[in-house]
């Protein structure tokens, strides 16, 4: 009788933690009374303590190399100032049951990575491991696609799965090849790691699996994220309670500090949703404001990277960055100039003035009431499309930007401008329609 009211005492002081940690998550307030039931009733889905991880009984996961033999790297040496936090590191990881030790032929080397905080993230370098490994074609969901289902809805819910690849357990294989080795001694991976290949392409084939029956319009994954988007409270409350049974039954755990539960307007996948549509993310514009002018092409393309990534909000978005675009080719030397300059700080300022795109009304505009209405532009210079939809106040709004450099040849007349009775209206239309279909 004692032990059996310690643990009900271990569980509701449990609940009261996770509704505590769910509650600071939330900017719209303490979480209602009936979604609270809800994730009561699911409160072993979550992992509390970030440790109460299990592993999926749904997958294994398997590294097929082939019959190719065994690779062994050269072990990269761990400066000396880090080789405690290292050492502590591995420790952590052989106590969760991650990794363990290893005798396998197989040998990667580990890469440190400074984080922002001060601290080393480990990692390992399986790019050689890579380059043997049989590929897996499984379709991870484009982002724009994701983000164009939600359309009249009013609430939604981000969960993050707690440190999802680690609950896919690997083949005994596979735990040889993930073998890596450190000053420190040889280790492997008991389960899914970052840096494989595969990897992706396993976890969402598995997170459609699991969740399968429910999604749609209402839940969309990505990977390990997932956005529930409903347009009441009750209709929210009776998805999230189906997403969290689905959990519970592939024995997947979600990190409680990493959801947002039922709010009007939250993040996901670097775009901020809400009822009115879809913006860039505000702190990951600030990152690409803030960035410095390149010094060499690999920050050239990682700042064109974070750029392009917002593409879809931006009005010639390519002719705009065409300077910068030119200069990463190998064909040029890297010579920065005023031209890359005023590029550079016209794409900024673009970034900084992307509309909200609203979502799409297919009903409205399959009956003929509110018709897609789509504005095209065509120059030697490059193309571009808008695609837009009367909203309820009356007015357009633009659900899509797309452009592009002009891939076929078009005419010019004597302005130098293109010609625009056939050719600049029929290039940027098959260029919206694939864009808008395919998510670029």
């Amino acid at each position: 009788m004692v032990l059996h009211q310690h643990a009900v005492l271990q569980d509701a002081e449990r609940i009261h933690a996770l509704m505590d940690i769910l509650n600071k998550n939330r900017k719209a307030g303490v979480i209602p009374e009936e979604l609270r039931r809800v994730i009561e009733e699911y409160s072993d889905v979550f992992a509390v303590p970030d440790k109460e991880l299990t592993q999926t009984n749904l997958v294994t996961h398997d590294i097929d190399v082939g019959g190719h033999l065994p690779i062994r790297q050269k072990t990269r040496p761990v400066p000396y100032g880090i080789r405690a936090e290292v050492d502590t590191m591995l420790r952590d990881l052989k106590e969760r049951i991650v990794i363990e030790d290893s005798q396998s032929p197989w040998a990667s080397p580990i890469v440190l990575v400074a984080k922002k905080d001060g601290t080393t993230r480990l990692c390992v370098d399986y790019r050689e491991v890579n380059k043997v490994t049989k590929k897996d074609s499984y379709p991870l969901p484009p982002i724009d696609i994701t983000l164009q289902n939600l359309q009249g809805k009013r609430w939604f819910t981000s969960l993050d799965l707690a440190s999802g690849y680690w609950q896919v357990p690997l083949t005994e294989r596979a735990k040889e090849i993930s073998a890596f080795t450190t000053t420190s001694g040889q280790f492997q991976f008991r389960v899914l790691l970052f840096g494989l290949t595969t990897a992706p392409a396993k976890f969402q084939r598995l997170m459609d699996k699991v969740l399968g029956d429910v999604i749609g319009p209402e839940v969309s994954v990505y990977i390990d994220d997932i956005l529930i988007a409903t347009d009441s409270i009750s209709r929210h409350v009776d998805v999230l309670g189906k997403v969290l049974l689905a959990f519970r039954h592939a024995k997947l755990k979600v990190k409680p500090q990493k959801c947002r539960i039922m709010e009007p307007s939250l993040e996901f996948l670097g775009h901020v949703v809400d009822a009115d549509g879809v913006r860039a993310d505000p702190e990951k514009v600030s990152r690409i404001k803030n960035y410095a002018r390149p010094q060499n092409v690999a920050q050239l393309r990682t700042f064109l990277g974070m750029a392009g990534y917002y593409r879809k909000f931006v009005l010639r978005f390519v002719q705009i960055a065409k300077p910068l675009y030119e200069l990463t080719s190998s064909r040029n030397l890297f010579n920065w100039s005023e031209e890359h300059s005023m590029a550079f700080e016209a794409l900024k300022k673009a970034l900084t003035e992307t509309p909200v795109l609203a979502q799409p009304n297919l009903e409205k505009a399959r009956d003929g009431s509110r018709p897609f209405a789509i504005y095209t532009d065509a120059s030697t210079a490059g193309i571009g499309a808008v695609l837009a939809q009367e909203g309820d106040d009356g007015l357009l709004h633009p659900l899509f930007f797309t452009s592009d450099w002009s891939r076929e040849k078009l005419p010019r007349n004597r302005s130098g401008s293109a010609g625009i009775d056939i050719q600049s209206k029929k290039v940027p239309l098959l260029y919206l329609r694939d864009s808008y279909n395919s998510g670029d």
